[in-house]
């Protein structure tokens, strides 16, 4: 590697491990104090940055929060697609995927709870659903279609293990994106449920539970019932 090269892969790994500080810090902030009263020189004093360090890598408040989601969705695309190359069938894979977006979202749970209850964040998902887009401003209608693009992606790396399902036969033959959303819909409502009455979190016990509801809706009874013979 050329020595510009190791210089510019120094450069983009420092900012990379920069912006991951700010947003561990604004996360702790937020868990405190939630998002309206969070503030960029919370956040600065969190992570040790001067402001202007900090807006370097984020414009506003909005922006820094936004990036807390983006990141939680990138965070699950990525070990998603790690699932998706084991050397197992489809089924353990689809339930490994589930066993995955439930420890992570109880390991993020504080911050999850914070953002669901803040009075301020709802203002922020009613934009992204659509009912504000009017009165955004442009950075924040950029920022949507950012958010918008994660998920997608979230749930393009999800349908590959449906289709590998259904390819080797586990799976009958469906409409994979809906099926997708369907599931990410299940999980979401069970999460949201959890966090909203204080349900004891058991990961085995809720991984067999949504694995099993949602295979016996895709299944191949097909090739279950030959496998059964």
């Amino acid at each position: 590697m050329k020595k510009r090269d190791l210089r510019s892969e120094r450069e983009r790994q420092k900012r990379q491990d920069y912006k991951a500080s700010i947003l561990h810090a604004a996360e702790g902030v937020i868990i405190r104090k939630g998002t309206s009263a969070l503030t960029m020189d919370d956040v600065a004093r969190e992570a040790q940055f001067s402001k202007g360090t900090l807006y370097r890598y984020f414009k506003s408040k909005g922006e820094l929060i936004f990036e807390i989601v983006v990141h939680y969705y990138e965070d699950i695309t990525e070990n998603l697609l790690r699932i998706q190359k084991m050397n197992t069938g489809a089924t353990e894979k689809l339930k490994e995927a589930i066993r995955f977006v439930l420890q992570f979202s109880e390991n993020k749970k504080n911050i999850s709870r914070v953002l669901l209850m803040d009075k301020s964040f709802p203002r922020f998902f009613r934009i992204f659903m659509g009912d504000a887009q009017n009165s955004a401003s442009a950075p924040d209608k950029k920022l949507f279609q950012l958010l918008k693009s994660r998920s997608k992606e979230m749930l393009e790396v999800g349908s590959g293990i449906i289709k590998e399902g259904i390819a080797s036969g586990e799976f009958r033959p469906m409409d994979v994106m809906g099926a997708v959303t369907f599931l990410e819909a299940a999980l979401q409502g069970y999460l949201h449920g959890e966090l909203w009455y204080q349900k004891k979190h058991d990961l085995e016990e809720e991984t067999e539970l949504i694995h099993g509801f949602f295979l016996h809706g895709i299944i191949n009874k097909e090739t279950f019932k030959g496998e059964r013979r």
